[in-house]
């Protein structure tokens, strides 16, 4: 007896040691993530904190419909992305021609009545390995590889419904927002764009991260 009870103590203490490592596995790894070089580092939305950008026209009606679900809107900043392109695509002018950024906190699931009054609304993010706290934005950019064609970009933008604002010339990139109607975020976009195999590099635009080791 004494014998298979200490047979079962030790079963059982492996099988907790499994999932123990299992859950913390399961806690540090994560389906949301973005690619930061070659490296794919583990990200989780914030369930209380997003990002918006939206037209400078619909602010009013943006502040009154989050009003109605006791929100607001802070950090707010007159956007300035076309003053970095001599000729920024003529799509770009007409949707970012005079728009602001901002941050708000609360239940994001409170924010789908407010998506119509924004050009995009997205959340921000805890990066998994140092609980760093990311702020990303509708921007991000695409370096393509040595012999591509930028051709290959704009069938890309097309496909994912996303806003190509120009080549910036300085680091020879395209820049390109996600809005409401991409088939996804920034985040998850330039993951589709790197893993297309035709990028030296596809990042989102992310504040917090400190130096980007891509360019």
């Amino acid at each position: 007896m004494g014998k298979n009870r200490l047979l079962v103590l030790i079963s059982s203490m492996f099988l907790m040691m499994i999932l123990c490592s299992s859950c913390e596995k399961e806690e540090f790894w994560s389906d949301t993530y973005y690619w930061d070089g070659d490296e794919k580092v583990a990200i989780k939305p914030i369930g209380n904190k997003s990002y918006v950008a939206y037209q400078t026209s619909d602010e009013d009606k943006l502040i009154a419909e989050l009003s109605k679900n006791g929100l607001s809107l802070t950090k707010v900043m007159k956007g300035n992305l076309l003053s970095s392109f001599d000729s920024p695509s003529e799509e770009a002018q007409l949707l970012l021609s005079d728009y602001k950024t901002a941050i708000i906190e609360g239940d994001c699931r409170k924010l789908e009545s407010v998506r119509p009054y924004t050009i995009c609304c997205m959340s921000c993010y805890l990066r998994l390995s140092d609980g760093r706290e990311l702020t990303p934005d509708f921007l991000f950019f695409a370096k393509l590889k040595s012999g591509s064609d930028s051709k290959q970009v704009e069938k890309l933008a097309k496909k994912y419904n996303v806003v190509i604002v120009g080549v910036d010339d300085f680091i020879n990139c395209h820049e390109l927002v996600c809005t409401n109607e991409s088939k996804g975020n920034s985040i998850e976009i330039a993951n589709k764009f790197y893993e297309s195999g035709l990028f030296e590099y596809a990042i989102p635009n992310i504040s917090g991260l400190g130096e980007i080791t891509n360019f």
